[in-house]
């Protein structure tokens, strides 16, 4: 029982690595075009 649970917590951790590389290449990726469109001239 505790082999599965510890098995199952090691796949959790997995997931949850995998889901913050990926938020964080989404957040890096965001602000890089966020960045993109400040350094445009304001023309309003």
């Amino acid at each position: 029982m505790s082999r599965i649970h510890s098995q199952y917590a090691g796949l959790t951790i997995h997931l949850a690595d995998h889901f913050h590389q990926i938020h964080f290449k989404l957040y890096a990726r965001s602000k890089k075009q966020k960045t993109r469109y400040e350094n445009f001239p304001n023309h309003s």
